[in-house]
């Protein structure tokens, strides 16, 4: 049996006859009337044929676009996914929710389509488990393009709230039919958690909703409905639909021991974090786990572990694995959430795709160090923060060629790649002037092509900047870390946590990266916080956890920029930076700008290798972008 969905296709009725009238004998004008009859029921069946037919080329074209969408997923293909998708970023990351990826990889039909104006309501069946499933779905017309969407908003009818033993249930009239089967089943799920009682607010406002959006507003919650889920044949709610309609009640209402993986050396640290948490949250219990310090597959780890979340921001590859949870409904409906108060040069590093992915904490805010007396020796001005990428280039080549009777190795050395964001955020950036403020516009393919070409002019000759794209990452830290000696390398990238470290050996200076004629330097951040894994039991207690770590600073002595101002206010995090670190990070920090998790894809040492070797160019360089895996993570 199929859903019943009140589609109806409004037929004109036939007119009854003149019933007691007396018949007419036949006339010539009864003639006339056969033809014209006869023209227009051959009109209608040629109309009724052409509607059938137009019928089946739309559900074929739907089929289509679900088995293209089948076939992506099974090969971790997002470009082919996201080409047959409407544009809409909460869409998209529905997409990636467990449940609609296992029907998907299972295999969807359309079993009956109708248009809606620009839209096509569908009804998709599938087999799982033996049995067979199906739910609505919704496809739109664009450029004359059938694209497969968001939910209809005139599917679902009028919005109804209905009070309950145990608060307020709001549904719409398409959820009529389960309304009541609903409330009894929440009223026995709260029983369960709720003995004596829970921490779980009450009453509480549930929500059927007509998409995917979740919500961490106190005393609510939010689900979507059976129809978006999963029916039975019947046409009913399936197990699945209540299996994660009851996960998601016990995340709200039920004590809760929440995983959460960190680094080793900050462990005890956490631990003190999570005794004062649980203080606040008696409900709420966090278990550390310790993070390995190198492992090539983390996803993997973070899966078999079961966490569920880490103190690390993922990376592209673990959001478009489906491993990281979307946290953009729950701080947009949570109104505890102090969103205003986070720099928004950090702030703009977690999002991804329009989406917010991880939680901010803090940032790394690396500078240039310079030896003083190298300087001094051959004759050249000392940097200042209006110098140009044109004088640090300047300056490299003439140190280089100055090196004589000294021990100076390198003029230049950086062992990330830091300096070629640096880079590339300051050329032609068309809103970066130097009387003005910071925006985050994309980087574009001619400002990583610039960047690379700079690289490939400096790296590998003599004396100006050393090749490290040919040794492993365990060489690249020990030579960066040996290599920063008196004298042995002149200019360098470097963490303010390592000042004084470098002053105690040498005449030391330090100061921002440099811009160019029309616009100040640009210094990259490197934001650091915390994801909740998407395999979490318990991701709205997990959220509490989070929020309460973003007012937190746990490495305080590492001078690592707090993610909100409240919190570099309560540590006075500026004014306790030494001279001359405090006043030149003050000056450069609103014009910094984060590497956000789409642009990590850029500069990565096989990048770098190919341009310095020669086999790339820098412009096809910059079109290269590290492959990633889609959905494998489900």
């Amino acid at each position: 049996m199929s859903i019943q969905l009140d589609w109806q296709i409004q037929e004109e009725e036939e007119r009854p006859g003149d019933i007691g009238r007396r018949p007419r004998r036949p006339s010539g004008g009864w003639l006339i009337v056969v033809v014209v009859g006869g023209l227009l029921f051959g009109g209608w069946q040629f109309s009724q044929q052409r509607l059938a037919e137009a019928t089946v080329e739309l559900q074929e074209a739907a089929q289509a676009i679900l088995d293209m969408e089948r076939q992506a997923v099974l090969g971790g293909d997002g470009d082919l996914f996201w080409s047959v998708q409407v544009d809409d970023p909460a869409w998209l990351s529905a997409q990636r929710r467990p449940e609609q990826l296992a029907a998907t990889r299972a295999g969807l039909s359309v079993a009956r389509v109708e248009t809606h104006g620009q839209e096509v309501w569908a009804n998709l069946t599938w087999r799982e488990n033996e049995r067979t499933w199906q739910k609505a779905a919704f496809f739109q017309w664009q450029g004359g393009r059938l694209l497969h969407g968001p939910p209809a908003a005139d599917y679902w009818g009028q919005m109804v709230e209905t009070p309950t033993r145990w608060g307020k249930l709001v549904y719409y009239e398409a959820d009529q039919p389960w309304a009541e089967a609903i409330a009894r089943f929440v009223e026995g799920a709260i029983a369960g958690p709720c003995r004596p009682d829970c921490p779980g607010q009450r009453p509480l406002t549930l929500t059927i909703a007509p998409d995917f959006a979740l919500t961490a507003a106190p005393g609510q919650l939010r689900f979507p409905s059976p129809r978006l889920i999963a029916l039975d044949e019947q046409g009913q709610p399936a197990n699945a639909f209540w299996h994660t309609l009851h996960r998601q009640l016990w995340d709200y209402l039920a004590p809760a021991v929440i995983r959460f993986a960190v680094p080793g050396h900050l462990a005890s640290r956490y631990q003190r974090l999570a005794a004062d948490f649980a203080a606040l949250y008696p409900y709420l219990q966090v278990q550390i786990v310790t993070l390995p310090g190198r492992l090539d597959d983390l996803a993997t780890w973070l899966v078999t572990n079961e966490v569920d979340g880490a103190a690390l921001a993922p990376t592209e590859a673990m959001i478009a694995a489906g491993l990281v949870y979307d946290l953009t409904d729950l701080a947009r409906s949570d109104w505890t959430f102090d969103q205003a108060d986070f720099y928004e040069q950090i702030w703009q590093g977690t999002w991804w795709r329009g989406r917010l992915w991880f939680m901010p904490e803090t940032a790394k805010m690396p500078l240039l160090f310079y030896d003083r007396e190298s300087y001094q020796q051959v004759g050249r001005a000392e940097p200042t923060p209006a110098w140009t990428w044109a004088d640090l280039t300047q300056d490299v080549t003439a140190l280089a060629a100055n090196q004589s009777g000294r021990h100076v190795l390198w003029s230049f050395l950086d062992s990330t790649n830091n300096a070629l964001f640096a880079y590339a955020f300051a050329v032609d950036n068309p809103c970066l002037v130097r009387s003005g403020s910071q925006c985050y516009q994309p980087l574009q393919p001619a400002q990583v092509a610039a960047a690379l070409a700079w690289y490939r002019e400096v790296t590998g000759r003599p004396g100006q900047m050393p090749d490290l794209t040919t040794v492993t990452p365990e060489e690249r830290d020990y030579l960066a870390l040996n290599w920063v000696a008196p004298r042995r390398v002149v200019l360098w990238v470097d963490e303010p946590l390592n000042y004084e470290f470098h002053l105690l050996r040498q005449p030391l200076g330090v100061v921002t990266f440099p811009g160019d004629e029309q616009a100040v330097g640009v210094t990259p951040l490197r934001v650091q916080g915390s994801f909740i894994s998407r395999s979490s039991e318990r991701p709205l207690a997990t959220w509490q956890w989070l929020k309460f770590l973003s007012y937190q600073l746990v490495e305080r002595e590492a001078r690592l920029v707090p993610a909100r101002p409240s919190v570099a206010l309560h540590h006075q995090y500026w004014l306790t930076l030494p001279e001359p670190l405090g006043p030149l990070m003050r000056e450069a920090f609103p014009l910094a700008r984060p590497v956000t998790i789409a642009d990590q894809g850029y500069f990565t040492w096989e990048q770098l290798a190919a341009v310095v070797s020669g086999r790339l160019t820098p412009v096809e360089a910059a079109s290269l972008h590290p492959a990633v895996r889609w959905f494998s993570g489900n």
